[in-house]
Parts: C-alpha cells; structure tokens; sequence
C-alpha cells in the first residue's frame, strides 16, 4: 500500500478519494460491494463508467480485493514451493510460511537470478520476479551464483556471442573458485573467441 499512497492516484468518482485508502480496507476481505450510487446530485461518473465500461468494476474489485501475490520460496527452507500472502508480505514472511529456514539464514535472494542478494532478517520487499531463495549460514555465495551460471548457460540457444562463449566462459570460472569444476559437464565448457 505505501507504494499505491506515494503514487497518488485517487478515485474515479467525484470525491477524488485517495485509492490507497479505498484498497486498505478491503484488502483480504472475503466479500466486498461496490456502490454504483452517485453521492452527489449533479455527478454522473458512477452511471457512466457503470454503462460503458461495466466490466471494469469487478476487475477493479478482484485486483484490489484479491491483491494478493503467488511467489516461489526456495533454498535452504523446510517447505519449499509457491506460497500466496497480500501484498506487501516481506520476503522473511515468505520464508515463514514455507516452515522457516532449515538452519540460521545469512541471506536472502529476492528477485530470482537478476535480484538482489540481501542479508536475512531485515523487512526485505519482494520486488522484481517473485521468487525468495533463501542461503543458509552454510551456504557459499559463490558456489550458488555458480549453480546459476550453470543453470543460465546451459538453458542459452548459443545464438549470440556472449551467450555462445561469454556465459559458458564466466560459469566454468565461478565453478572452478567454488570448488565445483565440472558443474554442468557436457554443457558448459571454456571455448575459445578466435583461432
């Protein structure tokens, strides 16, 4: 909601009233109502909308109603899959409700592979793609940014240089520093830009 309160917007009808507060209330109810009654004698906004474009009422509801966000919780937690909370739940809430970390977390992914990496136990904003992955105290940021690598150059087409001969170049460097050379064999191997 501070997102939606620091844009401003305001309601389509008379009133302008602020949108922030219209959605606040309703956010996780079960049963909402719209009124279609004009407040003031002399507006008309309420009819209009309602006549020419009455299907933007319920998705309007469902989006504020049902604001709720599916994201994927993964790493170092006891239940990892896609959990569903409202909006503005952090990215430590979402490592709660996947049963919590399986050991003390040091840090938190947020954003999938293109994210950030953050350290846990803050109010950590899931931003960008929704994926949460959560690293374990044990957990090595190098080996898990080269099990990403792995991952990115083994799923590229090759069709561009710096997919074909870049990223397989930059996840075998990260494999050998983590200690996991071989990482992605038969996929991922060092090759050379020129003869």
């Amino acid at each position: 909601m501070a997102g939606l309160a620091a844009a401003g917007p305001v309601g389509r009808g008379s009133g302008g009233f602020p949108a922030h507060l219209k959605a606040a209330s309703v956010v996780g109810a079960r049963v909402v109502v719209a009124n279609g009654c004009e407040g003031e004698p002399l507006s008309g906004e309420d009819r209009a909308l309602l006549e020419r474009a009455p299907h933007l009422v319920p998705d309007g509801l469902v989006v504020t109603a049902a604001a709720t966000r599916l994201v994927t919780v993964a790493g170092d937690v006891r239940e990892p899959g896609v959990r569903e909370a409202p909006l503005g739940t952090t990215a430590e809430q979402f490592v709660e409700l996947a049963g919590g970390g399986t050991e003390e977390l040091a840090a938190l992914l947020v954003g999938g592979c293109g994210g950030a990496v953050g350290a846990a136990g803050g109010v950590t904003p899931v931003t960008g793609t929704a994926v949460v992955a959560a690293l374990g105290a044990s957990a090595c940021g190098v080996r898990e940014t080269a099990r990403v690598l792995a991952w990115l150059a083994g799923e590229s087409r090759g069709r561009c240089g710096p997919c074909r001969f870049g990223l397989p170049t930059i996840a075998e460097d990260f494999a050998t520093l983590s200690g996991l050379s071989g990482l992605g064999a038969g996929r991922v191997g060092r090759v050379g830009w020129a003869r």
